[in-house]
């Protein structure tokens, strides 16, 4: 069995969905953008030049490392993504940056459809860089899979007129961002490539219902939740003060201005508690001018750096409006961290309330406060419900995830092509 995919980027998650499909020897070819790969003449005189030029630049690349299948089974497309981190990182024009991203997702698209060819048994793709592939493998008789990574674009951009009418104060000018033509343009787009594609891949419970109610088939939506890191849990004791720790974007996605209420109600004294936030911030200042008591704010720091501090807080709470997985909960619950976090964020499919974690309604921002006062009053009871946790990442790895992921793709494989006889080796 072979499977084309399709991506013209490749974050941790979708890497593992191209291992997934090697490891169990059904890749074809993974196609993609400018990838760091040893073996890729290519990408080894791009960082000679660049080191010459800008060293700083070269970390930048080496983030696009991907080595864990062999070259010759990678094709790459690398302009695109070479141009549009020069606009970011070297001219820093968000705007010339987000024109050159959709040249390059429509660009690597119709290069992509050209690689088809008919000994292929099915098509992976990404969305929004998939219209063109999508099309040539219908013609070709190719059962194809559409990745889709977070919920469907009409649920967020009620989410954001909601929060927008409730708190004035937030950055509505970046609207254009979520409620304009040009991103009308763009979601008219992923709708059509919803209808195209006869299978939808998706993460989380959450994400799927999204997609049901916006018009999606529930049966062609499958549900792979995606893995926990390896466990390296904390030494479990009852602290002497509560640390609540929150990290990535503090955005209104992730609910950071509903988490600054909850504890400006909360009011606890230093000895008491703490409220540690990491990560780059793009709410308004004036939101969290004035937090009370032990709070730390600092920016983006390196992941090894995170993974320790995770160690070092008591619960980690991120109260998402809208978040397709979140895979900061799941590394949070590998160090053996109780997680709150509310039903609209797709990692909560792994958490049960009250057990290994806690799971809340999305915007009730007094869910937040009692639920954070009962970590702080029960104190004694977060190091079980932390071992809770990390037996449950002990129990989905990222293995499990890739096993899953290549049996739900094969398995829909062999049910579109009743003729092809599946290897017994491979299952």
């Amino acid at each position: 069995m072979d499977i084309f995919v399709a991506n013209p980027s490749h974050n941790p998650d979708s890497r593992h969905g191209v291992r997934a499909l090697y490891e169990r020897e059904l890749l074809d070819v993974f196609a993609t953008g400018y990838v760091d790969h040893p073996d890729d003449p290519l990408s080894s005189t791009i960082k000679k030049v660049v080191q010459s030029v800008r060293p700083s630049y070269v970390r930048q690349l080496e983030r696009r490392a991907f080595h864990d299948i062999p070259f010759e089974k990678i094709r790459t497309y690398p302009w695109g993504q070479i141009l549009q981190d020069a606009a970011d990182k070297l001219i820093g024009n968000p705007t010339l940056t987000d024109r050159i991203w959709e040249w390059k997702e429509h660009r690597f698209d119709r290069w992509a459809a050209r690689q088809l060819h008919d000994e292929m048994d099915a098509v992976k793709v990404q969305e929004h860089a998939a219209l063109a592939t999508l099309r040539a493998a219908r013609e070709r008789g190719l059962p194809t899979f559409y990745r889709q990574a977070s919920q469907h674009h009409t649920f967020f951009t009620e989410v954001y007129r909601q929060q927008g009418a409730e708190y004035p104060e937030l950055d509505t000018d970046r609207g254009h961002l979520h409620d304009s033509p040009l991103s009308a343009k763009r979601n008219a787009r992923r709708d059509r490539e919803l209808e195209l594609a006869d299978y939808v891949l998706v993460n989380s419970s959450f994400t799927k219902r999204t997609l049901t109610d916006a018009g999606t088939d529930p049966e062609k939506i499958l549900v792979v939740p995606l893995g926990c890191p390896e466990v390296e849990p904390k030494p479990q004791a009852e602290p002497d003060r509560v640390t609540f720790l929150n990290a990535g974007t503090q955005s209104l996605r992730k609910g950071l201005h509903l988490l600054y209420q909850a504890w400006e109600r909360i009011a606890l004294d230093s000895d008491t508690a703490a409220l540690q936030l990491i990560g780059r911030i793009t709410l308004p200042e004036s939101l969290r001018q004035g937090l009370p008591g032990a709070v730390h704010i600092e920016d983006s720091i390196p992941h090894d750096e995170l993974m320790d501090r995770y160690r070092g807080a008591s619960v980690f709470v991120l109260p998402s409006l809208a978040d397709g997985f979140a895979m900061v909960v799941t590394e949070a619950m590998s160090r053996g961290l109780p997680v709150i976090t509310t039903e609209n964020t797709g990692a909560a499919d792994l958490i049960t309330h009250g057990e290994n974690g806690f799971v809340l309604p999305a915007n009730e921002v007094e869910a937040l406060v009692q639920q954070m006062k009962w970590c702080v009053e029960n104190k004694h009871r977060l190091p079980d419900i932390g071992r809770r946790a990390v037996e449950t990442a002990r129990n989905w790895q990222w293995s499990d995830h890739r096993r899953e992921l290549a049996e739900t793709m094969q398995e829909k494989i062999e049910e579109h092509n009743p003729e092809y006889e599946a290897d017994p080796v491979q299952r």
